[in-house]
C-alpha cells in the first residue's frame, strides 16, 4: 500500500508534465509518455546548471533576464525543481531541453548550482 507521500508525488509527477510533443529526427514523441518511461528506465543525474548554458543549443535565448511581471518570470518562478528536467543529448554533443526550460531558468536565476534531469541519447529513445 502507497503512503500518501508516494501517492501524491506520482500524482503530481504523472500530471506535471504538459508539454505534448518532442521532434527528434522528424518523428514526434510524447513528452509525457517519455517522461513515463524515463521514471521507469533511467536513473536521473545531477547536472550543473553551468553545463547546461555551456551545451545547451538555445542558451543564448534562454539565460536571459527578464522583468518581474512578464509572464516568463512569473512561471518560472513557480516551476517546481523537484521533478527531473528531460534532455537530449544530440549527436554532436550539444544538449536540448525536451522538458524543464522554466525549472532551469529558475535553477540559474535562483543561483541553484545543479538540478536533476533524465538524459536520453539517439541509443535510449524508446518507441512509444
Amino acid at each position: 500500500m502507497k503512503t500518501f507521500n508516494e501517492w501524491i508525488k506520482k500524482f503530481l509527477f504523472e500530471n506535471y508534465f504538459q508539454q505534448s510533443y518532442y521532434k527528434i529526427n522528424g518523428q514526434s514523441y510524447s513528452v509525457p509518455k517519455l517522461a513515463k518511461w524515463a521514471q521507469d528506465n533511467i536513473n536521473p543525474v545531477s547536472i550543473s546548471i553551468d553545463q547546461i548554458q555551456r551545451e545547451y543549443i538555445s542558451s543564448k535565448d534562454l539565460f536571459i533576464d527578464v522583468k518581474e511581471e512578464e509572464e516568463w518570470f512569473k512561471r518560472s518562478m513557480n516551476a517546481n525543481l523537484m521533478f527531473p528536467i528531460l534532455l537530449f543529448r544530440q549527436q554532436d554533443g550539444k544538449l536540448d531541453i525536451i522538458d524543464g526550460n522554466h525549472r532551469v531558468w529558475k535553477a540559474w536565476k535562483t543561483g541553484v548550482k545543479e538540478i536533476k534531469a533524465y538524459i536520453f541519447d539517439s541509443n535510449n529513445i524508446p518507441s512509444l
